[in-house]
């Protein structure tokens, strides 16, 4: 019980990674990760969007980054094909419901 309430209130700040791979995993061609900046290291697990749309959804109604946010991670990643937000903070419990740890 204890490392339950440890997780929810534990907070971790980092990076959330977004990429547009030139060869889509299983048709989905945006993939995002959270990426601590404290931590043990290791494989990160990889979250995948159909489409720009449900990315920017993801962005904003999962994550709560500022619209601003948003639109600069959107046009790097259409220029560049990888964009980076930070900080974003997740409890631990928060990122493994989305299937970010």
């Amino acid at each position: 019980m204890q490392a339950l309430k440890q997780q929810v209130k534990e907070q971790n700040q980092g990076f959330i990674h977004i990429l547009k791979p030139l060869r889509p995993h299983n048709g989905d061609p945006y993939s995002l990760i959270f990426a601590p900046v404290a931590g043990s290291g290791g494989a990160l697990p990889a979250r995948r969007f159909a489409s720009l749309g449900d990315l920017e959804v993801f962005l904003g109604q999962n994550l709560h980054l500022k619209p601003s946010s948003i639109l600069d991670a959107i046009h790097e990643l259409n220029r560049d094909g990888a964009s980076f937000v930070y900080p974003v903070s997740l409890a631990i419990r928060q990122a493994k419901k989305m299937g970010l740890a």
